[in-house]
């Protein structure tokens, strides 16, 4: 094999991973959606290529050079990619996770979105305008109940379904970064989604952006790391 090396610092390898999500952006806006799930199918193809390849390099490596698993977790490029195919080893064992099958990046059932959403993108979610401060909104994103709320101008977006029930927070209220449940009771942190009941359990949320428009969107199976930085830059 040829001597190789890294075409990128990893500084610009973030770059390009928050370049590719402003194209993904770019494409959830063409008008002609035929093409828009054409172009997605496309790339989700391509994703299930690099997910089978990635899958035989790790069991070539935990065969052959097991001790190497552990020098490849410490690379931040190749940390992140295998983060978001859900390869890397769980602490119980050195293995290499079992990929699921037609999924990509984070897996569809994880989040509840349709195969039609099987790529990071952020959805428009109308305007802020119509979300006025201390108030909550239902909105339904393909097969995705979300409840919306505006907190002094910030936006917080969160599974509308009370923990291990189907029952909507939207029809609660919220105090603060406090939403409260009116069936259950229950209390939950906007910010985080975790139930404040000591138990560390936490409803799903979604990240918001509001343009200087005003207009919103809500982003589904956006990778963490790529979260992580978008907020740094912020």
């Amino acid at each position: 094999m040829q001597n190789l090396t890294p075409y990128f610092s990893d500084e610009d390898y973030v770059s390009l991973t928050l370049h590719l999500q402003e194209l993904l952006d770019q494409l959830e806006q063409l008008p002609h959606p035929q093409v828009r799930e054409t172009v997605f199918d496309v790339l989700g193809s391509i994703d299930m290529m690099h997910r089978e390849a990635l899958v035989r390099m790790l069991i070539l490596a935990q065969q052959q050079a097991p001790e190497l698993l552990s020098s490849l977790e410490q690379d931040m490029v190749i940390r992140s990619v295998l983060a978001l195919y859900e390869l890397l080893p769980s602490p119980e064992t050195a293995e290499p996770a079992a990929p699921a099958r037609n999924v990509t990046f984070i897996p569809l059932e994880q989040i509840g979105v349709s195969p039609a959403l099987k790529m990071p993108v952020w959805l428009p979610a109308g305007h802020i305008d119509d979300l006025p401060p201390g108030t909550l909104k239902a909105q339904r994103f393909e097969d995705v109940d979300v409840v919306l709320y505006n907190e002094g101008g910030q936006v917080f977006a969160l599974r509308n379904a009370c923990l291990d029930s189907i029952l909507p927070l939207s029809a609660g209220r919220a105090d603060g970064y406090i939403l409260n449940c009116p069936w259950h009771g229950c209390q939950y942190d906007v910010r985080t989604g975790e139930i404040l009941n000591g138990s560390h359990l936490k409803l799903e949320t979604f990240p918001v952006k509001v343009a200087a428009s005003g207009k919103m969107s809500i982003g589904f199976n956006i990778p963490q790391f790529q979260l992580e930085q978008s907020q740094s830059d912020d």
